[in-house]
């Protein structure tokens, strides 16, 4: 309705449960790639505990997505 895609992936390998059809992994080029193609177009909205948020940074600017074009948040009192 609003026009958000939103990709959901889950990280521990060992706890991914057998039913699931979803994104399994780290968020990395290949996976923002694969989820939007045309995300040199697109405004990137991250959230998450830090370590996350900069990782997926990294990954944006890897792929020189324009950085007034990235949007974060960080939740407080994660390491």
């Amino acid at each position: 309705e609003l026009g958000v895609k939103t990709v959901y992936t889950l990280t521990l390998p060992d706890r991914v449960p057998e039913a699931w059809l979803g994104k399994t992994g780290f968020i990395d080029e290949r996976m923002i790639r694969e989820a939007v193609p045309d995300f040199r177009d697109r405004v990137f909205y991250i959230s998450g505990p830090p370590a996350m948020v900069d990782a997926s940074i990294a990954a944006l600017h890897k792929l020189a997505v324009p950085r007034a074009n990235i949007r974060t948040d960080f939740f407080p009192g994660f390491a």
